[in-house]
Order: structure tokens, then sequence, then C-alpha cells
């Protein structure tokens, strides 16, 4: 007869142990790997076209071995780049890109990431069938993210049909293309709780690199240049570290988490916190706002006791820091700058002025265009209307199809299901993570859905009010939502007890602690 104990014996326990260091050996060996595949590229521009090579085809050697692997790969190299401060990196600009290593010729207009998403899908197929395998996980918001996805090719047909620029067309639509594909890939290639946490670890590790690379971009400039920067990185890279930002706050305040995971997590927040500041996109930090309000909302949930002493303090922080800075212009002064455009718009200085002012306009613009389109809207590669003429802006190429509001606008080339079909999206995304975080008993676990969750809220803020849908952001979208949707919950309600100081209210329901299961 087979009987089974909680805990295990030495031997097994030291097969545990055995298995933990060679997967975080295997991790760390990859971290490496993508590290110093960058690290070379850079620093032998503009005659890297074969270390890009290289990288991209050990990407595609991992998704035929290791599916896993490459999925930690495609989300590491799609993070780590950035248009602005490391125009060179090729993993999401076309192959038509000439500042790019991978450059190839002007008329291939897609990118890497395309390339390995299609590859990826294929072989994961491939691998399904092989295998006899016939279960394929969706979560509750694949479907949802299809009917959008739907849309978004009916958007596309609709406008280069009636004669809109399919060049301008496909630069639109692409990123809203890869969030049905990422959800699905990483749906399929995570399993564990702990793969997911592994697969935020990589995001928050391509966060780090680019920021490094924005500083070193940001060293080299003259001072000049610098006093003339508006921002640092493209539109999304910011609302990226807001989520670094709550992984690590989270982590501080939830008990239960490693010690060496906070000073880990504080160490890369330095780099990046500047890097933040110096990017100046005041829609992040309206979105860390309330994405902070949410954390303190979850805190409340889980540990009172906690609450109710930090908020306290961190109000009064707060409230003091805005009052401190009110008047001031420096860099440590932009989030006080960005709430005072939120309360006190009229006294905000002459620049945010009219930038607030071309986003009324825009605004005003957008709204008249819903108007004489409610149901189909316009489609993609269709200029939207501008009955009141908007500032000439033409260094943006595109300025005349992408407003800052990226959520009209997703009414405008999809129409009002396609609106209406993202908005559920987002509101399935919310709701399931909600779920999942008054569940969840293990710090760690916990830790990875608050910022997987509230990344999703911060990300739909942020999108009202700027330039969203890239690659970058799409990516991290859409493996935000895989983790809210399909993070596994264990059946027991067993909270462990580290997770709850005394006094705390433990969680409604919790999961059992990973334990191991040995036949004896």
């Amino acid at each position: 007869m087979t009987t089974y104990s909680l805990g295990g014996t030495s031997s097994a326990r030291q097969q545990i142990s055995r298995e933990r260091l060679r997967w975080y050996s295997a991790y760390i060996t990859l971290m490496l790997v993508g590290v110093v595949l960058a690290g070379l590229a850079w620093r032998s521009a503009p005659d890297a076209f074969s270390i890009a090579i290289a990288a991209l085809l050990v990407t595609a050697a991992a998704w035929v071995v290791k599916p896993i692997v490459g999925m930690h790969m495609t989300i590491l190299f799609t993070l780590f780049g950035d248009s602005v401060t490391a125009a060179w990196f090729p993993f999401t600009k076309n192959l038509s890109s000439r500042e790019s290593l991978l450059y190839v010729a002007d008329q291939i207009n897609f990118s890497p990431l395309e390339l390995i998403l299609v590859f990826a899908v294929v072989c994961w197929f491939v691998r399904h069938f092989a295998r006899h395998d016939h279960h394929i996980v969706r979560g509750p918001a694949l479907v949802p993210l299809l009917v959008f996805t739907g849309f978004v090719v009916l958007g596309f047909m609709y406008g280069v049909g009636r004669g809109g620029d399919i060049r301008v067309a496909v630069y639109e639509s692409r990123g809203l293309m890869y969030l049905p594909i990422i959800y699905f890939l990483v749906s399929n290639t995570c399993h564990t709780a702990r793969q997911y946490r592994a697969m935020l670890w990589t995001a928050m590790w391509g966060v780090l690199g680019q920021s490094v690379m924005s500083l070193i971009y940001y060293a080299q400039l003259s001072a000049a240049d610098r006093k003339a920067l508006e921002d640092l990185g493209e539109h999304g890279a910011s609302v990226a570290i807001d989520a670094l930002i709550i992984f690590t706050l989270a982590t501080l305040l939830f008990a239960g988490s490693a010690r060496r995971t906070k000073f880990l997590l504080v160490g890369m927040l330095l780099p990046t916190g500047y890097t933040y500041l110096l990017a100046q996109r005041r829609a992040a930090i309206v979105g860390l706002g309330v994405g902070l309000i949410a954390l303190f909302v979850v805190l409340f949930w889980r540990q009172r006791r906690t609450f109710w002493r930090v908020v306290p303090v961190f109000t009064l922080a707060a409230v003091g820091y805005v009052g401190a800075f009110w008047n001031s212009t420096g860099t440590a002064a932009f989030p006080a700058q960005a709430v005072k455009t939120v309360i006190a718009p009229g006294s905000i200085s002459e620049e945010d002025q009219s930038s607030d002012i071309y986003r009324v306009i825009e605004n005003a613009d957008l709204n008249a265009t819903i108007r004489d389109s409610p149901l189909t809207g316009l489609g993609f590669g269709q200029p939207f209307h501008q009955p009141i003429t908007l500032p000439d802006i033409s260094f943006f190429e595109f300025y005349r199809y992408i407003p800052h509001n990226s959520i009209l606008w997703i009414w405008i080339k999809t129409g009002i299901l396609g609106f209406a079909s993202l908005f559920f999206v987002f509101g399935r995304t919310l709701a399931v993570g909600a779920r999942k975080i008054r569940q969840l008993s293990s710090a760690a676990d916990v830790t990875v859905v608050v910022t997987a969750t509230l990344f999703v809220m911060m990300y739909a803020i942020f999108a009202y009010v700027d330039i969203a849908w890239d690659a970058r952001g799409a990516v991290f979208l859409a493996f935000a939502i895989a983790v809210c949707a399909n993070f596994p919950v264990p059946v027991a309600s067993v909270p462990e007890q580290s997770t709850t100081e005394a006094g705390d209210e433990p969680p409604l329901t919790g999961a059992v602690p990973e334990r191991t299961l040995v036949a004896t």
C-alpha cells in the first residue's frame, strides 16, 4: 500500500534542493546570456549584425528546445529595447529600420519580435500535436481578447478598404495584434506559480536594463541637450517602471516576503527610479497614484494593522512633499508637478499648459470624429478629423493618425463594439485578478498577482491620456492579463501563518503552502 507524508524524507528534501539549484542556475544563466549579447551588440555597433542574428537564433532555438525559455527571452528582449534611448536595439524595430542592428532592406516591414511570435506559435502547435496533448489553457481572458482582436482586424480591413494608408494601418494595429498571441503563449508555457513568478522577474530585469541604457544615453548628451530634453524614452516606458515600483512596494509591505528579495528590488529601483524622474511622463505619475491607492486597498484587505501603520504616514509624507515642491521645477519635483497638473491645472508651467491645451483640442477633434462615425469608426490607416486644427507637430509622422488619448482612439479605429470589447477585457481581467489576490496566501504569489492586476489598471489610465499600444506596452499588458487570468490558485484554503502579522485579518481564502508529497 502506498502512503504519503507531508514534508518528505531527508533524501527527498535534498532532491528538491538540487532541483531548485539547477532551476536558479539555468535562470541566472539565461539572464546573463541576454545581458552579454545585448552588451556585445551595443559595444560593437554598428558592426554587430552577426551578434544580433545570434541573439535571434538563440531565441528561436529556445522555442524549439524549451518553450518557456523562449518565452523568457522574448519578454526580456522586448522590454529591454527603446526606440529613443537604444535605437540600435533591433527586437521590436522593423528590419527596414536603418538605425537597427538588424537592418536588412527598406521594404521589409516586420520586426524580429513578429518573426519570433509566428515561429513560437508554430513550434507550440507542432509540439502540441506531436505529443497528442489536446489540453490548451484558455483562461477567462482568451475569448474576450480574440473578440477584441477580431474587431481590430475588421477595423484594419475597413480602413484600408476605404483607401487608408496601409503602412500607417500596419503601424497602428500591430501592437494590438500581439495581445492574444502573447497571452496564449504565456498561458501555455507557464503552468506553475514559480514559473509565473520567474516570468515577472524576467520582465523586471528587462525594465531595469532599459533604464540603465536610458541613463547611459542621458549621460552622453551635452549640457544643452539635457536642458532641452522634454522626455526620456518611449511614451510607454514609464508605465513599465510603474509596475516595478508597485512590485517593490508590495514586496516590502506584505509579510512573508524574503529579505533578499526586498533588498534586490530596492537596489533595482534606484537607477530605474532616476530614469522615471528624467522621463517626465505625467500620465505615468497619475497611473501610479491610482495604483498606490489600489495597493493600499489590498493592504487593508490582507494586513489591516500594517495598513494603519503605513498609510497615514505615507499620506502625510506625500502631502508634505507636494507642498514643498509645489513651485519647484527640478527633476526631483516632477511627481509634485504631475499632481499639480491634476488638482490645479491653471497654475502649472507654460510648457505644461501648452501640452494640456494640445490635448484639449485633440480630444475635441476625437469626440467630433466619433460623432461622425459612432458605430463603425474610421478604421486603421485613416486620419481622425480635425474640425479644430491642431498645432503642427509634424516631427511625429503619425500625429494625424495616433492621438494621445489611446482609449478614444480605439473607438475611432474599431467602432463602438471594439471599444466596448476592450473595456470588457479590462474589466474581466481586473475582476479575476482581484479575486485571486484575496484567495492566495503566499506572499510571493500575492505580490506577483497584485503587480499584474495593478499594471492592467495603470496601463488603462495611462492609455487614456498618452500614446500607448506600442510593442513593449502591448507585450507587458498581455503578460499581465495572462497572470491575472491563469495564475494557479490551490484549491485548499489554509492561509500561511507567515503572511499575516498578529492582529491582522487573514485572507478570506488562501492556498496551501507548497510542500512535497513523497511516496514512502
